[in-house]
């Protein structure tokens, strides 16, 4: 299981060529891959190498990568959000709703299609917490979760990936949830959600 899960893992987060090698990071104007990238398990690890690595680099150990950050798995047993927190699902017509969290209306426009479902609680007509597809493949995605400051510690987060979770499975795919190890506000999301750290990603440049 767990040597899916890095499979899945590495096909949301970067673009791969026939030879299976990455290239960029698999969202709208995704930015160039690491040269190495390595996702660690307890009982497994996958490494990926950029397409323009030479077939004759030495592979680095993995004591030469950075350490990136946490990939988190969903249970099985994954509960709706509370009916009194609100959750709704954005169209591609809320774009005024999700604005101030750094989305330009060209963008939200243009990627929509690719990083729908979208979640969110609201204040009035403005999102204090949203969800969407960061990373999407027709087997996983991985989730993108803001929560606007004031707002943190409410379980606002927690809501609206869970709706999101659910209906990424709804679709066959399989949620996915990662981040940073000094996001630590996102971590807190994954130890609310009762999410398994199944792996660690690590990355050369």
């Amino acid at each position: 299981m767990t040597a899916s899960l890095l499979e899945l893992h590495a096909e949301a987060l970067f673009t791969h060529d026939a030879r299976g090698r990455i290239g960029f990071a698999n969202e709208p104007d995704g930015k160039r891959a690491p040269r190495y990238f390595c996702a660690r398990s307890l009982d497994a690890e996958l490494w990926r190498v950029r397409d323009d690595v030479a077939d004759d680099e030495p592979r680095p150990t993995l004591a030469d990568l950075k350490a990136d950050g946490p990939a988190y798995g969903f249970p099985a047993a994954l509960a709706a959000p509370a009916a009194g927190l609100g959750v709704v699902e954005l169209g591609p017509g809320d774009f005024e709703r999700v604005r101030h969290f750094g989305w330009e209306r060209h963008e939200y426009a243009r990627d929509f299609a690719v990083r729908a479902p979208f979640f969110a609680i609201l204040d009035g007509e403005r999102a204090i917490a949203h969800c969407f597809s960061a990373r999407l493949t027709s087997r996983a995605a991985e989730a993108g979760v803001t929560t606007h400051g004031a707002y943190r510690g409410r379980g606002h987060g927690p809501a609206v990936v869970a709706a999101w979770a659910l209906a990424i499975r709804a679709t066959g795919r399989t949620p996915l949830y990662s981040t940073s190890w000094d996001n630590t506000a996102s971590q807190a999301v994954a130890r609310k959600l009762g999410l398994v750290h199944y792996a660690s990603d690590f990355s050369l440049s």
